[in-house]
């Protein structure tokens, strides 16, 4: 037994309690305990289900001390509407009821924080912190790719670094998502953070650029790109941003090895390419699975059971994109919902955004920036149900939440977002 896990084992009933009398720490002791998940270290099965009993325990904790009214807004509606069709496709699953049921568990404890997540973060100050504690988080996925990368040779002989084990996958794809989705954040705070902020993002930044060229992903690269547009874009105006940029650029020509960039070029040329060859089958595949099981779909997780009956070759494959994952196992109707439900919160946050040089703004456009980044990660990796997502949409809706309370004062029902 590990001593990492000995410490998690002896500070379990210190987090319950802690959890009930400050629910708001309790929450960020779930996050950070995602990077940091004790099941990897053999650990006893009690101890693999801590994620239910500290989120029971910040539940009690907030529900017995709250002092404000409860928070229901309109992404919260959408996604139990999502969870009760992702149920209903449970009972039809083509392949697995079973799996399918076991995977409507998860995402019902993935809602449920969310849900707490809104009702908890009820100013800049807590929303600014979760957001700090993720950094931290990833920043430990940072520490694991950069050992692998220089100290354990991956660097010298072009290998992808992956770390199976780390979060919800540790494969390249998963850590580049992680990594695209934290990176606007600590964009944001460059620009328009406080010093001290401003002093961690720009040590943090090259850290996060060296460990997503680690990673080889190239939807990283896609999304990095497209982040990278929109955050300048958003910037323009400041001259700092045009010199970060500048000097990026050259340093990116001149530092990242060739064969990271032998391997980016492989996007154009993906019919050169095994892995992206057989993505592509399976997305052509999914266009009869779709025609066979259009309205409530074949269940979750039952892709990869059923997709070796239309493409032999592709038995056990993942659909490898978060958008044909929703429409084959929830059907239409859960794609519709997951479209408004992103629409929605993007929107809004647009409007935080605009008003400029205030800190609600730069949290707005850390998010929404990084949401967009995660869709086109989502294009190449089955995403929909792993927790980060679900929790900066919840960050999100917290921020619409206070901001709307906070300078319409109270008014935030004729916006009908809550």
């Amino acid at each position: 037994m590990s001593l990492r896990l000995i410490l998690i084992i002896l500070a379990l009933p210190f987090a319950f309690v802690l959890s009930v009398l400050r629910p708001f720490l309790g929450a960020l002791l779930l996050v950070i305990l995602y990077f940091f998940r004790p099941d990897i270290w053999n650990a006893p099965i009690f101890i693999q289900r801590y994620v239910f009993w500290l989120t029971l325990a910040v539940f009690l904790g907030w529900l017995f001390r709250r002092k404000e009214r409860i928070i229901f807004s309109l992404n919260i509606k959408l996604s139990l509407i999502l969870l009760g069709l992702m149920v209903l496709s449970s009972f039809t699953a083509v392949a697995s009821s079973t799996i399918s049921f076991q995977d409507n568990i998860k995402v019902l404890k993935i809602f449920v924080f969310m849900f707490l997540l809104i009702n908890l973060l009820t100013s800049y100050k807590r929303i600014n912190i979760t957001m700090w504690i993720i950094m931290i988080g990833v920043l430990y996925y940072v520490k694991v790719i950069l050992v692998k990368y220089f100290i354990y040779g991956a660097a010298s002989e072009g290998i992808r670094v992956n770390a199976p084990g780390l979060g919800q996958s540790g494969g390249a794809n998963y850590l580049a998502m992680m990594l695209c989705m934290t990176f606007p954040f600590l964009f944001c705070k460059l620009m328009e953070g406080e010093k001290k902020e401003k002093i961690v993002s720009l040590i943090a930044l090259p850290l996060w650029i060296i460990s997503l060229v680690a990673t080889g992903s190239r939807s990283g690269f896609l999304s990095i790109g497209v982040m990278l547009f929109i955050l300048i874009f958003l910037y323009r105006k400041k001259l700092s941003v045009w010199i970060m940029a500048i000097l990026g650029g050259v340093s990116a020509s001149v530092l990242i090895p060739s064969y990271y960039w032998s391997w980016i070029n492989t996007i154009p040329n993906y019919n050169q390419e095994a892995s992206a060859m057989l993505r592509i089958k399976a997305w052509t595949a999914s266009i009869q699975i779709f025609k066979d099981y259009p309205l409530i779909g074949i269940g979750q997780n039952n892709f990869e059971l059923i997709i070796g009956r239309y493409v032999p070759e592709l038995l056990n494959m993942v659909s490898h994109n978060m958008l044909i994952t929703a429409l084959l196992e929830i059907g239409i109707f859960g794609f519709i919902i997951v479209i408004l439900i992103l629409f929605f919160i993007i929107k809004r946050l647009g409007e935080v955004a605009r008003l400029k040089n205030t800190r609600m703004a730069t949290l707005s456009n850390a998010i929404w920036v990084a949401l967009i980044g995660y869709l086109i990660n989502g294009l190449f990796h089955t995403g929909l149900t792993l927790d980060p997502f679900w929790w900066y949409l919840g960050i999100a809706d917290a921020i619409l939440c206070v901001h709307l309370y906070k300078s319409e004062r109270m008014e935030k029902l004729e916006y009908g977002y809550v």
